[in-house]
C-alpha cells in the first residue's frame, strides 16, 4: 500500500511557482500591503480566475509560500544544534538562533533573501 502524498500535476506546480515568484518579487518592489491579487497575476502572466483556483487571497498565497519554505528546510536540512552555534552567539541562541539559521538556509533564494533584508514582511 502506497501511503505517500499523491503527486501534484506539473501544470499546477508551475502555476503555483509562478504565483509565488511573482509575490516575492512584488514584495521587494512595492511592499506586501501595496500588492493586489491583480498585481500578482499580471506579474505572473496568469489569469485572475486561475489565481482563485489555487488560493483564496494573497494572504493564503503568502502563508503557502512560507509553509513551503519551512517544509523544504525541515526536509532537506539537518536540525540545528547548540554545537552549530558560535560561542559568542550562544547566549542569544534561544531567541535569535533559529532565525539566523533560517536566514542562512534561504540564502539560496535571492528573492526571499531580499524580502527578508528589506523588512517587507513587517506589518
Amino acid at each position: 500500500m502506497n501511503t505517500s502524498t499523491p503527486k501534484i500535476d506539473r501544470r499546477v506546480q508551475r502555476t503555483r511557482q509562478l504565483l509565488r515568484d511573482a509575490l516575492m518579487a512584488l514584495i521587494v518592489e512595492k511592499g506586501y500591503d501595496a500588492i493586489s491579487v491583480q498585481d500578482i497575476t499580471d506579474h505572473a502572466n496568469v489569469a485572475r480566475p486561475t489565481f482563485y483556483l489555487h488560493y483564496k487571497d494573497k494572504e493564503e498565497l503568502l502563508l503557502s509560500s512560507v509553509q513551503e519554505i519551512y517544509d523544504d528546510l525541515a526536509q532537506n536540512h539537518p536540525v540545528v544544534s547548540y554545537e552549530d552555534v558560535p560561542k559568542e552567539d550562544l547566549i542569544n541562541f534561544h531567541r535569535l538562533g533559529p532565525l539566523r539559521m533560517l536566514r542562512r538556509r534561504v540564502d539560496s533564494s535571492a528573492c526571499f533573501h531580499e524580502c527578508m533584508n528589506e523588512g517587507s514582511f513587517n506589518g
